[in-house]
């Protein structure tokens, strides 16, 4: 039998050893100019799937808007299954088509076993603050001429029918959450893209009207720093965790299955915590492995999911996947339209989307609803930054 973990490390592309912010200073003059050249149907409406969002953030007021909370996805899947996974309505654009050597045989259990290993001996790093820096690819909307209308829930706002272009928008995000304080510094480096010449050209037509951005204001208008004296909560349906009970959560696959069937049974109603209408049980497996695999738990912890998401059915696998800053890895998903793109060789989450995926492709910085991570990693104050 083939080793697991040398099919891991077949997998692993050399430009994963490059650090992530370095790639993207690189890639940023080709990225916009890509987008800005593309070709592509302007997105549409948006799916009622769960929000990209890994760790929905939760103050005691509810979900906290334009702040980067902790990131993370999950990995599943079969290269012997569908090598393309349609994105929600409200995703432009398409991947390439898969290579031979891009889809290479390789089952979801064997892939989510070896992960498990290589999650396992990754650095856990120390601090109080879990800190994640981010680049979100979203849709955008021109400003109202009217009453400007209230800043929507990242990840959830499709492209405003009838304003005649398809417009998005990339911005760097950065947070820090502790046990009881936290900060968050938002619309970084913004940029804004359109699905095609035209719909920039339509764009310029309209009068280049100012386009939303994160800090739910339009154009240019500065980054946003806040800073918050409260404890902050992650999690899905009624289930949160605080940042030290997430550290506390089980280093075995029996008993983090445990947890989890404990919530999912508790949970009133598991179509909200899911999204889907009906979810099963390993719907919601995946659902938190977005938040965990990328979120302050232990690595133990981690690879203790990646063994419990081995268990679970119909999830797929695309090799040779690249993010909107050209960083290779391997796309699982759960068929529900939200994809997660891993490291083969580190088992870390590189992104999360709800675009349309393909084994072989790139995801579209103007397809929207893609979540990049450039660092995440444990630090001791809100003001420090990892190394």
């Amino acid at each position: 039998m083939t080793d697991p973990l040398q099919i891991v490390a077949d997998l692993k592309p050399a430009q994963l050893d490059h650090i992530a912010e370095d790639a993207y200073a690189r890639r940023r003059a080709s990225d916009l100019a890509r987008a800005l050249g593309a070709e592509g149907a302007p997105p549409g409406r948006a799916a009622a799937r769960r929000h990209p969002r890994r760790w929905p953030l939760l103050t005691g007021a509810g979900v906290l808007s334009a702040a980067a909370a902790v990131t993370a996805f999950a990995l599943t899947g079969a290269l012997a299954g569908p090598a393309s996974v349609p994105g929600h309505p409200g995703g432009g654009g398409t991947g390439a088509s898969a290579t031979p050597s891009a889809v290479a045989k390789l089952d979801a259990r064997t892939f989510l076993l070896a992960s498990a290993t290589v999650a396992s001996h990754a650095s856990a790093g120390t601090g109080s603050y879990w800190y994640v820096q981010e680049r979100d690819f979203q849709p955008t909307w021109a400003e109202p001429k009217g009453a400007q209308r209230p800043p929507a829930k990242k990840g959830t706002k499709p492209v405003v029918q009838g304003q005649g272009f398809a417009a998005f928008y990339a911005a760097t995000e950065e947070s820090w959450i502790g046990p009881a304080t936290a900060r968050t510094i938002v619309n970084e480096d913004l940029q804004f893209l359109f699905a095609s010449p035209a719909d920039k050209a339509r764009w310029i037509a309209h009068g280049q009207p100012k386009l939303a951005n994160p800090t739910g204001g339009f154009g240019y208008n500065g980054t946003r720093t806040s800073d918050y004296r409260e404890t902050f909560y992650f999690g899905y349906g009624v289930h949160r965790l605080s940042v030290n009970q997430a550290r506390k959560l089980p280093a075995t696959e029996a008993a983090l299955n445990a947890v989890l069937t404990r919530w999912w049974n508790r949970e009133p109603d598991k179509q909200g915590a899911v999204g889907p209408a009906h979810p099963d049980f390993g719907q919601y497996v995946f659902t938190w492995a977005g938040a965990l695999l990328g979120g302050p738990a232990t690595q133990a912890a981690k690879a203790a999911l990646y063994r419990l998401l081995a268990d679970q059915p119909g999830i797929q696998v695309m090799a040779g996947v690249s993010d909107p800053l050209g960083r290779a890895g391997v796309a699982i998903a759960d068929g529900t339209g939200t994809c997660l793109l891993i490291d083969p060789g580190s088992g870390a989450l590189l992104a999360t989307t709800t675009a349309p995926v393909h084994a072989g492709g790139e995801i579209a910085p103007t397809a929207g609803g893609t979540e990049v991570i450039l660092k995440a990693a444990w630090t001791p104050a809100l003001s420090a930054r990892p190394s």
